[in-house]
């Protein structure tokens, strides 16, 4: 199943010409965004007592960012500016940026006629936000409910509990 994945690009440019200054400006920017999540999930019985489901899942997040600045002075046509067209000081920027993220994740549980609960959760992320070779990480998660013991104590104490 997919859920939620959107991306955009949103591009500026523009074009300044100064005629006061005898200057011509240009710049470019670009961003964009991109988020993917997909999962599924599974779920089956046994002998109508032992009861599994599973989830599998991918996530990833990408940004990029892109700016560039080009000016120029002492063009030499104001009625056809170019930035190859001009004698005098040329300033350039440029600037990148991205990052991205990717995780794969998992869960498994597994009941007992809905009276035991073991639940196995796993992530296995990514970024490029930190230093190579510590970059990927995996985390894992476990739960054990055992309702049937915690309801043989609770019977004995309930008037003690109010509810």
């Amino acid at each position: 199943m997919l859920r939620g994945g959107d991306s955009y690009d949103i591009g500026t440019r523009e074009e300044i010409t100064d005629g006061a200054s005898n200057s011509y400006t240009r710049y470019d920017m670009n961003n964009q965004y991109q988020s993917v999540n997909l999962y599924t999930n599974y779920s089956f019985s046994l002998a109508d007592k032992h009861n599994f489901t599973a989830m599998l899942g991918y996530q990833e997040e990408y940004y990029k960012y892109k700016y560039l600045y080009d000016s120029v002075t002492d063009i030499l046509s104001t009625s056809n500016p170019s930035l190859e067209m001009a004698s005098g000081d040329r300033t350039v920027r440029d600037t990148r940026y991205a990052w991205a993220t990717r995780g794969y994740f998992g869960c498994i549980n597994y009941d007992f006629m809905g009276r035991y609960l073991v639940e196995l959760n796993g992530r296995y992320d990514g970024s490029s936000r930190f230093a190579k070779g510590n970059r990927w990480g995996f985390s894992h998660q476990s739960l054990w409910d055992g309702t049937l013991c915690v309801s043989r104590s609770w019977k004995r104490h309930k008037r003690y509990f109010p509810t």
